[in-house]
Formats: C-alpha cells, sequence, structure tokens
C-alpha cells in the first residue's frame, strides 16, 4: 500500500529560524494520505523541550497525533515524551522493547548517561497497555485505531523495523558509544528502528540517527520494502568524524 501524499515538519533541531526554538534534538511531525484509508499523524521523536512552543508556531494542535514512534532511547531524542503524553492523551508510543537499555557517550571527554530519563522511563512504564506497542522486529500503521500488525505479516501505509543488521564493512559502531558505565563495550544500539513508507515515486525512510549506518539502514528497508529505488532519506546520519572511505562509499551508494 502506498502514501499518496506526505508532509513532514521539523520541530526540534538544532537550527531554525526564529521564532523556531533551537536545541541539540529532533524531532519531525508527519501528515500521511494513503492512497487507501483515512489521513493520520504521527510524530517521529521528542526532541528535548521545543517541541511544543515549535509546534504551537507552525500550526500543530498535539491532539492531532495518533502516534509516537521513538527512534531510540537516546535523550536528545525522547526528553520530551511526557510533554507529548500530556498533550495528546490518545497517542499511542511506538518503540523497541529495549528502548529503556543503557547507553554511555565521551563524546564531550568524560562517559556520561545518555539513555532516557529518569521522568520518560517513568511515562513509559504507567503508560497502559493498550497505548503503547512495544516490539522487535516489524510493525505496520495506519489510521484505523486498531492495534497494529506485527512481523512480517505487516503491510499498512507506513512501517516500522528493528534488527537493523550490520553488514557493511565500514559501518561498524561509534567509537564513543558505549554499552557500559565503564566505557568498555562499544554500543551498537539495539533499541534503534527506522521508518518507511512507499510513494509513487519510490520510498522514503526516516532515521533518528541511523546508528546502525546509512547503507545499512537503506538496504534492510529495500529488502523489508521489496523495493529498488529510493527517493529519499530524512533524518539524522551521524557522519560527522567519519573516514573518508566511508564517505566516499556513501556518497557512491547515493548515485547508484
Amino acid at each position: 500500500m502506498k502514501v499518496q501524499h506526505a508532509t513532514l515538519t521539523i520541530l526540534s533541531d538544532n537550527r531554525a529560524r526564529e521564532p523556531f526554538g533551537v536545541e541539540h534534538g529532533f524531532a519531525v511531525l508527519l501528515r500521511f494520505e494513503p492512497e487507501e484509508g483515512s489521513p493520520f499523524t504521527l510524530l517521529f521523536d521528542t526532541g528535548r523541550g521545543t517541541l511544543l512552543a515549535n509546534a504551537a508556531h507552525a500550526g500543530v494542535d498535539p491532539k492531532d497525533i495518533q502516534y509516537l514512534v521513538l527512534s531510540h532511547g537516546h535523550y536528545d531524542h525522547t526528553d520530551s515524551i511526557t510533554d507529548v503524553l500530556e498533550a495528546s492523551p490518545g497517542v499511542v508510543v511506538c518503540a523497541s522493547r529495549t528502548v529503556d537499555i543503557a547507553h554511555y557517550s565521551t563524546r564531550t571527554g568524560e562517559i556520561r548517561d545518555i539513555s532516557l530519563s529518569p521522568r520518560s522511563r517513568t511515562a513509559l512504564a504507567c503508560l497502559p497497555p493498550e497505548r503503547k506497542i512495544l516490539f522487535d522486529d516489524r510493525v505496520s500503521l495506519d489510521a484505523s485505531g486498531a492495534r497494529p500488525v506485527t512481523g512480517s505479516g505487516a503491510s499498512g501505509p507506513v512501517s516500522l523495523a528493528g534488527n537493523i543488521p550490520r553488514l557493511h564493512p565500514l559501518e561498524g559502531p561509534s567509537p564513543i558509544l558505549y554499552a557500559d558505565h565503564q566505557g568498555i563495550f562499544p554500543d551498537i544500539v539495539p533499541d534503534e528502528i527506522v521508518l518507511w513508507f512507499n510513494t509513487p515515486r519510490g520510498l522514503v525512510i526516516l532515521t533518528g540517527c541511523c546508528h546502525a549506518g546509512f547503507i545499512n539502514t537503506c538496504e534492510y528497508v529495500c529488502k523489508l520494502a521489496r523495493a529498488d529505488t529510493i527517493r529519499a532519506v530524512v533524518g539524522g546520519f551521524h557522519l560527522i568524524g567519519s573516514g573518508r572511505e566511508r564517505l566516499e562509499s556513501i556518497r557512491e551508494y547515493m548515485i547508484d
């Protein structure tokens, strides 16, 4: 099933023009008009705190949001979970079953916790079962309001998937991310999920940080969607500091 029309509105980012606020965070609102079925609205990540103010400036009513998708459990993508849950009383949260695992970073020179905040953990834990979909494999979303189909049978206009295989030799774990406070074990961010939808002009892929790698993510989505044409890839790619060889491989992949 294809999406006939989609609108993407960035509500949290580190660059914006006034009156929109900026922050180290990410959130994007998506409005879908499928070829079949009713339109629906989805929020992908929440950023850290500018979301609701930016939504007001953009003319977005949080009550219209039907789904909140969490790309992974880093604080800069999830710190406004409680704001969304309070402003969107009917929203259904979609995330990996392991979204609450520990994540650490040495980006500032010291190892620090970049996981879900205690407040966000509590908010998710207290959410009733009918308002959260925690999954490992794949989920399909539409406007029906019914609980989405999971697994290989998912076939709605918008899909989510986790467990992205890391197959490309140049797309390994980040050297500054760790799964433990001692900084011993590299963090492969196993809770990362990717969103995609098919349009008449090809696939559109949305990623929060692309921790699994740009090529790995695109190849996995194309395999699941049984498609060979990508119209656009939107989101964070985490390529700052990447070596020339890796950047060149991605450039060639985009051209091909």
